[in-house]
C-alpha cells in the first residue's frame, strides 16, 4: 500500500489527525484551554504568565473568532502536532535512516505529551511543537551537511528558536543546549 517510509508517515499523520478531530468536539475544553482562549480574545505581545503565540494560534484556527468550538479551538494543536511529527521524521531520517524516522514518528504520535497533551489540547506547548521540532531539524542540518548554506541555516534557526520562545519561554533552552553541544564537542 505504502511505497516509502515518508508515505507511511503521511498516512500516520493523517490517521492521528482524523482521530483527534473526531474526538475534539466531544470533549469539553479544560481549564487551561479556556484560560488560553482569553489570550485569543485579548491579543497582546505578552501576557503575565505566557508569551502570546497560543492566542494567535487560536485566532488563526477559529477564523479570527468567527468559528469558535471545541474542534476549532483544538485544531491548532492538532495541526501543530502533525507538523511536529513530520519534523521528527525528517530529523531522524537525516541523522539515521527513513526507517528510524518512521519509528520516531510512531513514538511521537504515541507519546502522551506530544501525541495527546500538547498534540490535542490547545496549550502554549502546542504552538511550540512546530518550532521546537523544526529547530532540531535545522540543528541537524547545521551539524551534518555541507558548509555552503550555513549562514541561511543559522538565520532560520534563530527565527525558529525565537518563535519557540514566543510560544513558551522554555524555547531558550534550545540555544543553551545547542551552544553547550557546540562548545563541548568541537
Amino acid at each position: 500500500m505504502f511505497k516509502s517510509y515518508s508515505q507511511k508517515v503521511f498516512g500516520l499523520i493523517l490517521f492521528a489527525a482524523c482521530i483527534k478531530m473526531v474526538a475534539a468536539p466531544f470533549l469539553e475544553l479544560g481549564n487551561d484551554e479556556v484560560y488560553y482562549w482569553t489570550y485569543a480574545l485579548q491579543l497582546d505581545f505578552n501576557h503575565f504568565d505566557h508569551p502570546p503565540l497560543v492566542g494567535f494560534l487560536i485566532r488563526v484556527f477559529t477564523l479570527n473568532m468567527h468559528w469558535v468550538s471545541e474542534l476549532s479551538m483544538r485544531l491548532g494543536a492538532i495541526v501543530s502536532a502533525s507538523i511536529g511529527c513530520y519534523f521528527v521524521f525528517k530529523t531522524t531520517a537525516h541523522l539515521s535512516t527513513e526507517r528510524a524516522g518512521w519509528y520516531a514518528a510512531l513514538l511521537y504520535q504515541a507519546g502522551v505529551y506530544t501525541g495527546f497533551i500538547a498534540g490535542f489540547f490547545i496549550l502554549p506547548d502546542s504552538a511550540q511543537l512546530i518550532f521546537w521540532t523544526a529547530s532540531l531539524y535545522v540543528m541537524s542540518l547545521l551539524l551534518f551537511t555541507n558548509k555552503e548554506k550555513k549562514i541561511g541555516y543559522w538565520m532560520l534557526l534563530g527565527l525558529l528558536i525565537g518563535l519557540a520562545t514566543l510560544s513558551k519561554v522554555h524555547g531558550l533552552f534550545l540555544w543553551a543546549v545547542f551552544g553547550a553541544y557546540l562548545l563541548f564537542t568541537n
